[in-house]
């Protein structure tokens, strides 16, 4: 494996104002969400690799999305959002009345991109397929921070190039905040930090940390649910780390994670056989 991967994070918090309520827990979102690329759970990204943008407008966002070059890129928003209800975009909310579509924040060289948006949608639009259950396992893993960086950097640059646009809720629905926080984005960390294996360490994909995300949302009685709606190629790019824990994992039960617009359950499908859910790894409920 060469030794220059490059990785690139651009967090993007857009609390409000402009007529908007103001969203005070997205400050909690941020620090949550750097903190967790910068721990050995999230893959030891350095800090030189994390950009943060306060309250940016649309020009400050497709100025550092677009021109932001690496071999994996990954983009976070959180905010206020919308579906225009001509053009049928999903639309993210930003400083000076501005907003801006998704999928704009993905136009980017790098080959290799992740976007994660917690914010509302509005236009109701069809919903197909749903998740398999594959069963195909990373390799295990142990060792010291650099060596987790490593594993990371090898995975990146072993997946094929692709694009994915994650949203924290679906279609025509709103996405829950409070002063700790997005519901979406403390779900998502919360089942990040705590998924674990017997022995050892192993990396564990996007699509089974939002396995374990939807049944943690309904637990918690929010009416939201994670979405894929879009992806081009076949990214497969870790999210988190499974640790040992000294007490038993308690399985959480799975639902369907619903996808929507340009997503088909046999390109899924294919995409997970890929990736893998690990059936070695469970998440841990306890707090």
């Amino acid at each position: 494996m060469r030794h220059n991967v490059t990785r690139k994070a651009i967090l993007i918090e857009a609390p409000g104002g402009d007529g908007n309520p103001y969203l005070n827990g997205l400050k909690a979102d941020i620090r949550g969400i750097a903190a967790h690329l910068r721990s050995q759970r999230g893959g030891c990204w350095y800090d030189q690799e994390i950009t943060i943008l306060h309250n940016p407008t649309a020009d400050q966002v497709l100025a550092a999305t677009q021109f932001a070059k690496a071999d994996y890129l990954l983009i976070y928003f959180c905010g206020h959002g919308y579906t225009d209800g001509h053009s049928v975009h999903r639309m993210l909310c930003l400083r000076g009345h501005s907003s801006i579509a998704d999928i704009a924040l993905i136009q980017s060289a790098s080959p290799r991109i992740h976007l994660f948006s917690d914010a509302c949608r509005t236009f109701t639009g069809d919903a197909i397929g749903s998740i398999p259950l594959p069963d195909d396992q990373y390799d295990n893993f142990t060792g010291e921070p650099s060596e987790i960086r490593k594993l990371y950097d090898a995975y990146i640059q072993a997946s094929p190039h692709g694009k994915v646009i994650i949203h924290g809720t679906q279609s025509g629905n709103s996405a829950g905040e409070a002063s700790t926080g997005g519901h979406f984005t403390q779900a998502l960390l919360h089942v990040a930090g705590r998924m674990n294996i017997k022995s050892g360490s192993q990396v564990v994909g996007i699509e089974q940390v939002l396995y374990h995300v939807l049944p943690f949302l309904k637990n918690k009685v929010y009416k939201q649910e994670p979405q894929v709606i879009y992806h081009s190629g076949d990214l497969k790019v870790p999210f988190c780390v499974a640790m040992p824990l000294p007490f038993k994992p308690v399985n959480v039960l799975a639902n369907n994670l619903v996808f929507s617009n340009n997503t088909t359950p046999t390109d899924w499908g294919q995409v997970l056989l890929g990736l893998g859910l690990l059936v070695a790894v469970a998440y841990v409920a306890e707090s």
